[in-house]
């Protein structure tokens, strides 16, 4: 009976070993598991962050893409005035050298001279 209880001993020994030899692994798995939790955790935060920034990046990139979208309207516009402008001095132009290089019937046609050079000093 001795015996019995010393074999029955050695097997709950053996046994309280393995127990303990996989409990000790299941410590080392669950230390990499909340390593690798943490680690995930961690790379999601900064990419939270990464978009965070990037998001303002680009709201900072479409506001002065609109301003230089209304610069250039502004731009335009002011272009369009000019030329208007431009045109309505040109017309002017050809019409007073229209006028003035026109056949005047009650004119007296000059010497023929140039006015170059009839200035007097």
């Amino acid at each position: 009976e001795l015996r019995d209880v010393q074999a029955r001993d050695g097997e709950h020994a053996a046994t309280l070993a393995k127990l303990a030899a996989e409990h000790k692994l299941a410590l080392g798995r669950e230390a990499e598991a909340r390593h690798a939790a943490d680690r995930y955790a961690a790379e999601a935060k900064a990419r939270g962050e990464a978009a965070k920034v990037a998001e303002g990046k680009m709201n900072k990139f479409r506001a002065q893409t609109a301003q230089l979208q209304e610069a250039m309207r502004e731009l335009a516009a002011g272009l369009t005035d000019q030329q208007l402008k431009a045109n309505q001095q040109h017309k002017a132009l050809q019409e007073l050298n229209t006028l003035r290089h026109a056949p005047d019937s009650g004119r007296s046609v000059g010497s023929g001279k140039s006015r170059r050079g009839s200035r007097r000093n």
